[in-house]
């Protein structure tokens, strides 16, 4: 899969940021060093330091401008000395009528002659199907027929950043079996806090290009979110292995908690592998310091504490040891708290 990087462009969409020619040309060069396939510089047609920045470097990755679907927006584009040319224009029937008033016809017109006129500059070419995962995937698979030939990939973007991983499933699942997955390219917003995911969902795909971002540097919604970072961190390194054969769960270093949703019974396996020794970290409480046979279980749960609980342990058997069972020197928990202590 390869990597486009949108962050000089979509950066200077945010309120109040713009970048130099000499900071372009320093983070083009270091995204080039990275890895990337392709750096986005700008939008030729209103920005000139596009060109300044292409006349002074000499990297690895390509660089890219976006053009609308017009002769200008190419010509500028070409003029400004990318290696390609990125035209978009909107797809789905509430952009396209709202911003062009044209029917889908015109539209397939639209585009074909812009790419026509693009070929002619002997640049690489991509397309992006602006609010694309809002459009008809028949005309969208219509459409990239029409440029199959034409164009090196078609990118489709969630624009309104609406899409979760399951709709980006079902939208690329619903693409006809003409369109060649590895030359599409998908563009997330992270309005929803699962761009990452649904990148991750279309890969599963085999889409061939991903745009990406430093630091998620978007014109919008651009921040990672701290709390999500944290919380992921503190459940994974909470997550212990689970050794005992035929067990479809792990156990987490913290007490068992019981949940009101009762979702399916435990296997036996699941059963053996948590009647065995209280994991190390675990807090001391009635439940593990029970002798294994006097712990009886309760219900099988799913986890309602993801925060408390490790990330990737689903489901959970719990137990609890009544007070009559517990033994000498043991505190039982709290009154009306099924003996799981504190």
């Amino acid at each position: 899969m390869e990597l486009l990087d949108v962050t000089l462009r979509e950066g200077e969409q945010r309120a109040g940021r713009s970048y130099t020619v000499d900071e372009k040309v320093t983070v083009a060069e270091t995204l080039s060093a990275l890895g990337v396939s392709y750096v986005q510089l700008g939008f030729p047609v209103a920005d000139d330091g596009t060109g300044a920045a292409c006349d002074r470097l000499s990297i690895d990755a390509k660089t890219t401008g976006i053009a609308r679907v017009l002769e200008r927006d190419v010509d500028a584009a070409a003029a400004s000395g990318v290696d390609v040319i990125e035209l978009f224009a909107p797809t789905s029937d509430r952009q396209r009528e709202q911003l062009l008033d044209v029917g889908r016809g015109e539209l397939r017109d639209r585009i074909g002659d812009a790419v026509s006129h693009a070929a002619e500059t002997g640049c690489e070419l991509h397309f992006t199907a602006m609010d694309g995962f809002r459009s008809d995937p028949d005309f969208l698979s219509t459409l990239y027929a029409d440029l199959a030939d034409a164009v090196s990939y078609v990118s489709i973007a969630d624009t309104v950043g609406a899409r979760t991983p399951a709709g980006v499933s079902d939208f690329l699942a619903d693409l006809s079996a003409g369109v060649n997955r590895s030359r599409l390219g998908v563009h997330f917003h992270d309005d929803l806090g699962v761009a990452t995911a649904n990148a991750l969902a279309a890969a599963r795909h085999g889409v061939g290009k991903v745009d990406v971002s430093v630091a998620r540097a978007r014109g919008r919604s651009s921040r990672r979110s701290g709390r999500q970072c944290r919380l992921a961190s503190h459940s994974w390194a909470r997550v212990c292995s689970n050794t005992s054969p035929g067990c479809t769960r792990r156990r987490c270093s913290t007490t068992p908690r019981r949940s009101s949703r009762s979702i399916r019974p435990a296997s036996a396996a699941s059963a053996a592998c948590c009647s065995g020794p209280r994991p190390a970290g675990a807090r001391r409480s009635a439940f593990w310091n029970a002798p294994a046979r006097n712990r009886r279980p309760i219900r099988s749960t799913r986890c309602s504490t993801p925060s408390r609980l490790a990330g990737s342990c689903r489901w959970r058997r719990h137990y609890r040891s009544p007070a009559t069972s517990i033994g000498p020197g043991i505190r039982p928990g709290k009154p009306g708290s099924s003996g799981l202590g504190s």
